[in-house]
C-alpha cells in the first residue's frame, strides 16, 4: 500500500499539470504564429558588401501605433572604414538607428542604404548576414563555450575558436575552465561574469568577420578593468570595419572618427569630440557631468 501511495498522488496531480502546460503551450503558439513587421520582397536580391557605406536619406520614422517622429528627414552618411559614436539621452534615436539599419522596422519615408544598395531590395538574411552586433546584454544558450561560438559561424574549427578567443581577450579565462572551450556555461552564460560574457560576444563577431559593426552599450556595465580590455578587443576588431558604437560614457568613444550627437528634439550634430565640447552646450555639460561623477568614485 505505501509502495502504491506515491505513484497514486502522481496521477492525482497529472491533470494539474495538463492545465499548466496547456496554459504555456498557448503562449508559444500564440508566439509562432506572430507576423513579422518586415518582410523580404518578393524580387529581393542578394546583398554583397565590399566597402561598407550607409546611406540615411532623408528618413522620416516613427513607431508602430505612435504618431510621434524619432526621426524627421534624417540625412546622413557614414563613410567605409569609419568609426562613428552615436551619443546623446536616453529615448534620442541612437538605438532605433541601427534597429533601421537591421530592417527590425522600415521607415515611413526615405530610404536606407549600405554601398548604394536600398536595403528594401535585398533579402533579411543577406542584410543580417553583413552585420555583426555586440548587445549590453549578450544572448548565450545552455550550452558549452564551443556551442555559443558556432552560432556565430557554424564551420568555425577548434582552432580557429581558440584564436578568435585570444583576439578577444576571452583566451585567458576559457583556458582555465575545467573543460576549456567544452566548458557548459548556463542559460545567459549564469556562470560567467559580466565581463567573461561580453568577451564571449566580442569572440563571436571575431567568428562572424562582417564588414559592417554595431556596439549597442557594450561596456556600459563592465568594470574600468574589464571595459579596458573590451576596448581593446574592440580596437582591434573594427580595423577595416565600418563600426557604429552606441554608447553613454564618453570614455569609450574618444577614439571614434566621427560623434553624432542625437538630441531630444531629433536633430542630430555631426562633429569630433572636440569640436562638440566646444560647440554644444548639451554635449559638454554631459561631458563634465560624467568627468566630475567619475572623480569622485
Amino acid at each position: 500500500v505505501r509502495l502504491l501511495a506515491m505513484p497514486t498522488r502522481s496521477i492525482a496531480l497529472i491533470p494539474i499539470h495538463l492545465q499548466a502546460s496547456r496554459a504555456a503551450a498557448d503562449r508559444v503558439m500564440a508566439v509562432l504564429r506572430m507576423q513579422p513587421e518586415v518582410e523580404d520582397q518578393k524580387n529581393k536580391t542578394i546583398l554583397n558588401v565590399s566597402n561598407g557605406e550607409i546611406g540615411f536619406n532623408v528618413v522620416s520614422f516613427a513607431y508602430p501605433g505612435s504618431s510621434d517622429l524619432v526621426f524627421n528627414n534624417l540625412s546622413i552618411d557614414i563613410h567605409a572604414g569609419e568609426t562613428v559614436a552615436l551619443v546623446g539621452p536616453s529615448g534620442s534615436g541612437k538605438s532605433t538607428l541601427a534597429l533601421l539599419l537591421l530592417r527590425f522596422f522600415d521607415p515611413q519615408q526615405g530610404a536606407i542604404s549600405i554601398d548604394g544598395v536600398d536595403i528594401k531590395t535585398v533579402s533579411l538574411a543577406s542584410l543580417r548576414k553583413q552585420i555583426s552586433i555586440v548587445w549590453q546584454e549578450p544572448f548565450l544558450i545552455n550550452g558549452t563555450i564551443k556551442e555559443n561560438l558556432l552560432l556565430a559561424n557554424p564551420k568555425a574549427t577548434e582552432d580557429q575558436m581558440i584564436k578568435a578567443c585570444r583576439s578577444g581577450f576571452a583566451w585567458e579565462f576559457v583556458e582555465k575552465l575545467e573543460q576549456g572551450i567544452d566548458t557548459i556555461i548556463g542559460a545567459n552564460g549564469v556562470s560567467l561574469s559580466v565581463g567573461q560574457k561580453q568577451r564571449l560576444a566580442v569572440v563571436q563577431v571575431f567568428l562572424r568577420d562582417t564588414p559592417i559593426l554595431i556596439l549597442d552599450e557594450a561596456t556600459s556595465a563592465l568594470d574600468s578593468h574589464s571595459e579596458q580590455m573590451l576596448v581593446e578587443a574592440i580596437n582591434s576588431l573594427r580595423k577595416n570595419r565600418t563600426t557604429l558604437i552606441i554608447a553613454h560614457r564618453f570614455s569609450s568613444i574618444r577614439s571614434a572618427d566621427r560623434i553624432l550627437y542625437f538630441n531630444r528634439n531629433g536633430a542630430i550634430i555631426s562633429g569630433t569630440h572636440e569640436e562638440l565640447v566646444k560647440t554644444v552646450a548639451d554635449y559638454r555639460d554631459a561631458v563634465n557631468w560624467q568627468t566630475n561623477h567619475s572623480t569622485c568614485d
